[in-house]
C-alpha cells in the first residue's frame, strides 16, 4: 500500500504504514508517551514504555497500520486470530481481524479497515472518505 516507517527501540521495532492509518487515535490515546503525533521529529518512541505495552497497542490497531517486531526473534508480535471477526463501525469502515487474502494476495497482517461507503481512493481499504461524503 504505502511506505513503511520503522522506529527502533532496544527490544522492539514499531512499523507504521501511513496508507493504512485512518487516525482513530487509539495508539496516542492509550500510550501517549510512545505514540505522540504532536511531538517534533519521530512521533513513535518505542522505549518510552515497556515493550509488552507497546506490542499490545500495536496488536490492537484496528487498521493494521502499526506492527511491532521483536528484535531478538524478528517475529511480528501479533497473535493470529482464534476466530475471524468483522466489526461494523457506525458511519465508517469494517474492521476485520482475520487470516485474509485481499485481491488475490495474502494480507501481511491480521487486521484491516475496509471501505463501506464506496468512496475510498484506496479500495478496498478505508481512507476516511466516509467523513467527506457524510456517509451514514
Amino acid at each position: 500500500m504505502s511506505r513503511i516507517h520503522r522506529y527502533e527501540g532496544e527490544e522492539i521495532v514499531v512499523e507504521f504504514e501511513l496508507g493504512r492509518c485512518i487516525h482513530t487515535g487509539d495508539c496516542s490515546r492509550d500510550l501517549p508517551d510512545v505514540f505522540n503525533t504532536k511531538r517534533t521529529g519521530r512521533w513513535v518512541q518505542p522505549d518510552n514504555a515497556p515493550a509488552a505495552d507497546v506490542a499490545r497497542i500495536c496488536a490492537n490497531c484496528p487498521t493494521g497500520a502499526l506492527r511491532c517486531i521483536n528484535k531478538s526473534t524478528a517475529e511480528v508480535m501479533d497473535a493470529p486470530p482464534q476466530c475471524n471477526s468483522i466489526q461494523v463501525m457506525a458511519d465508517g469502515p469494517l474492521y476485520v481481524y482475520a487470516h485474509m487474502t485481499v485481491n488475490g494476495k495474502p494480507e501481511s497482517g491480521h487486521r484491516a479497515a475496509f471501505c463501506r461507503c464506496g468512496a475510498s481512493r484506496l479500495m478496498p481499504y478505508c481512507d476516511n472518505s466516509h467523513r467527506e461524503i457524510d456517509f451514514g
